[in-house]
């Protein structure tokens, strides 16, 4: 079953998206809101997006008003300006690139590659390390 957001089928961005984030958008930007931060609104100024969702792996573009999500990767140094701005630093102005998801990493992938876990060592594994003061992961739902 494909990935849905608000009853709309979420699809994999064919082209990459040349956002400009200005002084503007992080003025009028809202800290935790995936819907409302710097690189969303930059994206709606930019590419005239009817919605936006930012996570830190990925962002969501609604171009027109019931038509489907398109997914792209967030780059890289914009997850990491998301994550100072959450916490109440600035966000960097700049030019960011959201490009496609890569094709190993697209929807479904994993469930039909079979992955090698590797021997069992007996030794327990390191947690991973949780973010504070962020907004959620894609992961927890949208």
């Amino acid at each position: 079953m494909p990935s849905m957001i608000q009853g709309k089928k979420v699809r994999d961005a064919k082209s990459k998206l040349m956002i400009n984030i200005v002084k503007r958008d992080v003025d009028n930007a809202a800290k935790m809101d995936p819907g409302n931060c710097a690189i969303s609104r930059a994206v709606k100024r930019c590419a005239h997006a009817h919605q936006v969702i930012v996570h830190r792996s990925r962002t969501y573009v609604q171009m027109n008003q019931g038509s489907d999500w398109l997914r792209y990767e967030t780059p890289e140094s914009a997850a990491r300006e998301l994550i100072s701005f959450d916490r109440g630093a600035g966000f960097q102005e700049d030019n960011y690139t959201l490009r496609p998801v890569r094709p190993s990493a697209r929807e479904g992938m994993l469930k039909d590659r079979k992955r090698d876990r590797g021997a069992y060592t007996g030794k327990k594994r390191t947690p991973h390390h949780v973010l504070k003061g962020v907004r959620a992961s894609i992961k927890s739902g949208i």
